[in-house]
């Protein structure tokens, strides 16, 4: 009763603040089922079940990158020992970790090969390299505690999510077959194999899902 109390007295995170050492209750399991969700994503990537029809949209693909990011809000909404785990996390680290999303200049080479049509290569890889590049940047400003470090930390949330929402929209829409495709130019149905179809079903959710934490993160200042 008086630890639960203790708890619970707690004051919220601030920000900039680094969180208490995470729960190993949680961390040793975050990272096994990534190891566990990585493998499941590309053995289903190898045997072709996010390679939809041309003029379908790719429903396991889409239901691949949206279920985990919602599958997490819930769990943090649903579960306090979760919820406190996902505050001790680092509001700047969660933000530094936005500027893995560099390796979205894969989508430039693509175009460069003809694989990816411009339509969605060029917006795809510029945006990832913006948001990489931009991250690193507020993370400094919300490790130092600047005065516009929540400015900072929000204006990655908010770049990272809608270039997300924007590309994944051209994606599916430059489909061959879909609204966006032109008869006679490339499509976008690269990304529904392997290995391009890991951004889609373990990259992006992976990135919503720091996105989450840090909108936790920024809401319980």
């Amino acid at each position: 009763m008086t630890q639960s109390s203790s708890v619970q007295s707690q004051p919220p995170l601030q920000l900039g603040e680094h969180g208490s050492a995470p729960s190993l209750s949680y961390s040793t399991p975050v990272w096994l089922i990534t190891a566990v969700w990585f493998t499941t994503v590309m053995w289903l990537a190898i045997q072709g079940t996010f390679d939809a029809p041309a003029g379908e949209a790719p429903i396991a693909m889409i239901a691949a990158a949206g279920v985990p990011p919602v599958l997490l809000w819930i769990a943090y909404l649903a579960i306090p020992s979760l919820n406190r785990w996902v505050l001790s996390q680092d509001l700047a680290e969660l933000t530094a970790m936005q500027a893995w999303r560099i390796i979205g200049a894969a989508f430039l080479f693509a175009w460069g090969v003809n694989v990816l049509p411009p339509i969605f290569a060029l917006p795809a890889g510029i945006g990832d390299i913006l948001v990489g590049v931009a991250a690193p940047v507020a993370a400094l400003a919300v490790a130092r505690a600047s005065s516009n470090a929540s400015k900072a930390a929000w204006g990655i949330v908010i770049a990272g999510m809608t270039d997300f929402i924007i590309v994944v929209s051209i994606g599916i829409g430059a489909r061959e077959g879909m609204l966006l495709h032109l008869d006679g130019h490339l499509s976008t149905m690269a990304m529904g194999q392997a290995p391009f179809v890991l951004f889609p079903v373990f990259l992006v959710p992976a990135f919503i899902i720091l996105h989450i934490m840090a909108i936790a993160k920024l809401l319980n200042q």
